[in-house]
């Protein structure tokens, strides 16, 4: 079977977009700090691991 070689499409106009919007505001980004040990991560803090714990049952019911 012989192939046609591509061709590009006529008057496709491209125009570039920003990326959806990424807040660089370090004031909205919330840190947390552990130690990784291969197949988890340590949590010493616990405001952090309440705080992550609550993330994780939100994720679960929401998605």
């Amino acid at each position: 079977m012989d192939l046609r070689e591509p061709k590009r499409k006529c008057r496709v106009r491209v125009s570039l977009q920003q990326p959806f919007p990424v807040s660089t505001d370090k004031a909205l980004w919330q840190v947390y700090t552990g130690k990784y040990s291969g197949d988890f991560v340590v949590v010493d803090a616990h405001d952090e691991m309440i705080a992550l714990h609550n993330m994780v049952i939100y994720l679960v019911m929401c998605g």
